[in-house]
């Protein structure tokens, strides 16, 4: 992980640390490092606000995500009586992470929200679904775009009143 976590973490919400702490839920419940699959899980289990707008839209649900995940990649679910260990980023959510910091400075935004963080595994998948890790697979499975993904987001912070800054 890069020495940039203070600059990183320091500008997230405490929404978008609710989402981290349910991302870390997801990886530690299926024994993983927490992964672009656990960051968008994290937002979908969040359901509120621009985020729960954006998955009720484009017809993603937590229970749909879940469901994907298993089919496509399984699930090893942990025995209850192993210790859990401490949880790093996989390098693909550590960069998902590292870009809600851009979108976000990009935006004019001086905290990171989760929508941000919606925003950043679009941004990696709109190129190549592989680019965003699992998470833009997941969203490849459900038969939505990444793109649509950031539209959808976009056109739902302005109705929610979240801040965009647009170029002139």
């Amino acid at each position: 992980m890069s020495t940039d976590s203070g600059r990183v973490f320091g500008r997230f919400l405490d929404s978008t640390n609710t989402v981290l702490r349910y991302a870390s839920m997801e990886a530690d419940r299926l024994l993983h490092p927490i992964g672009s699959e656990h960051l968008l899980l994290g937002l979908l289990r969040y359901d509120r606000g621009v985020v729960r707008a954006v998955f009720e839209i484009l017809g993603l649900s937590y229970e749909m995500a879940q469901d994907l995940l298993a089919q496509h990649v399984g699930v090893a679910e942990r025995n209850h009586d192993e210790a859990s260990p401490e949880r790093s980023f996989t390098p693909i959510a550590w960069d998902i992470l590292e870009e809600a910091c851009y979108v976000a400075d990009e935006m004019g935004s001086l905290h990171v929200h989760p929508e941000h963080l919606l925003l950043a595994i679009a941004a990696h998948g709109e190129v190549n679904a592989r680019e965003a890790g699992t998470a833009g697979r997941v969203l490849e499975w459900a038969q939505i775009s990444c793109a649509d993904v950031t539209m959808t987001t976009k056109a739902n912070m302005g109705a929610h009143g979240t801040y965009i800054n647009t170029p002139q």
